[in-house]
């Protein structure tokens, strides 16, 4: 019963729209036609590693994932975005290393990676991610959606509190190539499922109150 919960609430959660916002405070990458900013007030950097002129741009991102807000999970959302709105930018991102800092207070036992819209971007199943020895590579899991293209990590010993996961190789995006090219990526990492709990009874406790709220006469 707690497993089917637990997956209903995860739906829930990773259904929630990922809004493209302004992008007017980017970092730019490159030479290839893109920026990118970190939305929600997290941060973190960008560096380029290599790029082939109108072709594709291999980056790598370092960033810090803080203690959410109750009944949330902890994750952060990057936004990319054309440099130049008259030209189209490289039709092709290689992310080739990660650094997340956990400073969450809460061991990882999954961790998520989505591009959205998927209609505009997607991941590249051919990408050679290794997320190794936080999780198992051989469970790696790829999954689009209408709306999402989504890399899911699970198994091995997770990314305890206060330690830092260094995802390497190669997570491919490909994206249509237009000036107006704007699309999101957001990663989520997943609390243990002791911790889960609390974050799922942090948010039915919020609904709960918001449906109490409208309810009442006069709302």
């Amino acid at each position: 019963m707690f497993v089917a919960a637990r997956s209903t609430a995860l739906v829930a959660i990773l259904a929630l729209p990922l809004l493209v916002v302004s992008r007017a405070d980017a970092d730019v990458l490159g030479s290839s036609g893109w920026k990118a900013v970190f939305q929600d007030g997290a941060s973190g950097s960008f560096t380029v590693v290599s790029e082939v002129p109108g072709e594709s741009v291999m980056i790598s991102i370092t960033k810090t994932l803080n203690a959410p807000s109750p009944g949330e999970m902890p994750s952060v959302r990057i936004g990319f975005s054309p440099a130049n709105f008259a030209v189209a930018p490289a039709p092709r991102i290689v992310i080739s290393s990660e650094t997340v800092e956990n400073d969450t207070g809460l061991a990882w036992s999954e961790y998520r990676w989505m591009v959205s819209p998927s209609g505009k971007a997607a991941f590249n199943t051919a990408s050679a991610w290794s997320v190794s020895p936080w999780f198992d590579n051989s469970a790696l899991q790829w999954l689009s959606t209408s709306t999402t293209s989504e890399l899911w990590a699970g198994g091995g010993s997770g990314v305890p509190s206060g330690g830092t996961f260094t995802p390497s190789g190669s997570l491919i995006i490909d994206a249509v190539p237009s000036a107006m090219m704007m699309f999101d990526l957001k990663q989520i990492a997943v609390p243990e499922p002791s911790a889960l709990v609390l974050i799922l009874a942090a948010l039915a406790g919020a609904l709960c109150r918001r449906g109490a709220r409208k309810a009442r006469p006069g709302r």
